[in-house]
């Protein structure tokens, strides 16, 4: 596996996927191997670029963020409402997605691979201020500010993120075994 990881950086490439033995494991490979170790036949590894990992992360950015800003939405009401159990947790859900995103955008805005890389910078800024604003409405226990919050400030946000990753797909993402 050593090996295996100095050709890729060597190589500034990225493992996508290791198929042993026909099954493919997408993390933890070498904890894989070790397990099944005596009964391996075969290992094939697939492997990308950079280019083609910040590609797949746009995209999947996009399409989270088409279906979820619509619940985010229904998310705020429900805080305007009286937020219930089910309220909580998907406000849990919501803060682990953002959290997600920002790592995204961090990553995408660092690794400089696109030309408007630049524009992420405003988003991860504006969502770092939103999640301390976010804190302090929970530790309050201010149900209106967080819905508030929410509504206003962070679906804001990530409209206009939808909005650049969508013209980062559109200019320079290439489409790879997309249907």
């Amino acid at each position: 596996m050593k090996q295996v990881e100095e050709i890729l950086e060597k190589n500034e490439l990225y493992l996508s996927v290791m198929k042993v033995d026909e099954v493919e494991v997408y993390q933890e490979f070498q904890e894989y191997l070790i397990e099944h170790i005596a009964s391996v036949k075969t290992i094939n590894v697939e492997v990308q670029t950079l280019k083609q990992v910040m590609d797949e992360s746009v995209i999947s950015l996009q399409s989270y963020l088409d279906g979820a800003l619509l619940e985010i939405k229904k998310l705020a009401d429900e805080f305007y409402q009286g937020a219930g159990k089910e309220s909580w947790n998907k406000l849990n859900q919501l803060l682990e997605a953002l959290l997600w995103i920002s790592q995204t955008i961090e990553t995408v805005q660092n690794k400089q691979v696109y030309q408007n890389a630049s524009d992420y910078k405003a988003i991860a800024a504006s969502l770092r201020e939103e999640f301390a604003n976010l804190e302090c409405a929970l530790t309050d226990q201010d149900m209106v500010l967080t819905g508030d919050i929410i509504k206003y400030e962070i679906i804001a946000i990530l409209d206009q993120l939808l909005g650049i990753v969508t013209t980062t797909i559109d200019n320079e993402v290439a489409r790879h075994d997309l249907s």
